[in-house]
């Protein structure tokens, strides 16, 4: 799929930085960047100008994600962001995942009736709201509705529509850049004999993925009504989690409203979580994306302004990316290790 031409776009020139991150949440992010991230990032960038990314990859926003990711290990992210496009490519898919967004699937409505989980309108910030209703799965319904290779095509449907509609929509109606998605996972009802061998297969191979190639996409997450038995995994687990990532997820028991009305407004928010909305329906989404389509892709500016690059020179860059060192397998190990520990603590909790 070709993006449009710079001619069809909207041209956006990178300033410098607004200021250093004052939080763990603006660590990494364009316009917090220090001097050796933009020089990081200016290299990143540089290395995949020849290539063909997917639409609305070709950003700064999202090639920050990927050294996020990489805690800005040049050679790290370069690999991580070269396997993800292999895999985009190889996906077992005609067209392969970018065909994804258009993927047709009839039996969505028996997979929420067995899942139940919709988008909800956008927090405070502008983000969408995820509602994943984990304590009402119905391995039964699951089954019967779907297999799960398609199940696993249609998530991963969802996620190019939040990257290729939700967010940029999303983006132009906040008037700010909107890249994340607020998680509220329900665990009220929850058994661990929902969880069958099938459907714990499916989640860890699916949180695998979204891991893999879609860093950084969790603006914030909500666990509610957890058990204590969870809850305890997480004082465990979060000690392993750096700092960045534990300030993003909160797990709650029963008295959770006051936490979830900090980042969503309360005419937002469902009824059934305190809130005044009630007009949740866990069967379709709900946000400012129905029924628009998504603004133009945006034009990704390097630093030099093209009245000051010759063609010769854009030609040569083209020819020539700078050359990636590969990481050792020390360091390839170490950094992996530490990806790994940061892991969704959803995806620990049903292993």
């Amino acid at each position: 799929m070709q993006s449009p031409s710079p001619t069809e776009q909207t041209v956006v020139r990178r300033e410098t930085p607004l200021a250093s991150a004052s939080s763990p949440a603006d660590w990494g992010k364009p316009g917090y960047l220090t001097p050796d991230e933009e020089e990081t990032l200016s290299k990143f960038r540089a290395h995949f100008a020849s290539l063909e990314l997917p639409p609305r990859w070709d950003d700064d926003d999202t090639l920050c994600r990927f050294l996020r990711a990489r805690q800005f290990d040049l050679a790290l992210a370069t690999a991580m962001l070269e396997d993800t496009l292999r895999w985009r490519r190889e996906f077992s898919h005609d067209g392969g995942v970018d065909a994804l967004l258009h993927f047709e699937y009839p039996e969505e409505a028996a997979v929420r009736a067995g899942y139940p989980q919709c988008y909800h309108k956008t927090d405070k910030e502008g983000r969408p709201i995820l509602l994943d209703m984990v304590g009402r799965v119905d391995a039964t319904k699951l089954r019967e509705s779907t297999d799960y290779e398609r199940l696993t095509k249609f998530c991963l449907h969802r996620m190019e529509h939040n990257l290729q509609v939700k967010y940029p929509i999303c983006s132009e109606v906040a008037g700010r850049p909107v890249g994340e998605s607020v998680i509220i996972i329900d665990l009220k009802g929850f058994r661990p004999s929902q969880f069958t061998s099938d459907v714990r297969g499916h989640m860890q191979r699916y949180f695998k993925i979204l891991q893999d190639n879609y860093p950084e996409r969790m603006g914030k997450m909500f666990v509610i009504n957890a058990p204590a038995l969870f809850a305890g995994v997480w004082l465990v687990v979060k000690n392993f989690v750096d700092v960045r990532t534990r300030s993003k997820v909160d797990i709650l028991g029963s008295k959770y409203t006051a936490k979830l009305l900090e980042v969503v407004d309360r005419s937002v928010l469902p009824t059934i979580f305190g809130g005044d909305d009630d007009s949740l329906d866990l069967s379709r989404d709900q946000g400012p994306w129905m029924g628009r389509a998504p603004p133009p892709p945006l034009v990704r500016v390097v630093s030099a302004s093209p009245e000051t690059v010759s063609p010769a020179s854009q030609a040569d860059s083209a020819r020539s990316p700078p050359t990636v060192p590969k990481p050792s397998p020390e360091r390839a190990r170490e950094l992996i290790e530490k990806r790994r520990s940061v892991a969704s603590p959803l995806s620990r909790a049903v292993a």
